[in-house]
């Protein structure tokens, strides 16, 4: 099994584009986006991988959202 890379909020919204940590919090309380793997002192993390596969399926093409 390979290796998990964690990702917090902020790792999220640089993904993301540099959107605020605010908006990347928005974005992941969606429903299609990855569920965090757990949860630290510093808040939510997620699978790095899961992430950007969302960032390809859901954010890789024009939004009017923003």
């Amino acid at each position: 099994m390979g290796t998990v890379v964690l990702i917090t909020i902020s790792d999220v919204a640089v993904l993301l584009g540099g959107v605020s940590r605010k908006r990347a919090d928005q974005i992941s309380r969606r429903d299609t986006f990855p569920a965090p793997i757990g949860t630290t002192r510093s808040g939510r993390v997620w699978d790095d991988e899961q992430v950007r596969a969302w960032i390809k399926k859901y954010r890789d093409q024009p939004s009017t959202d923003e």
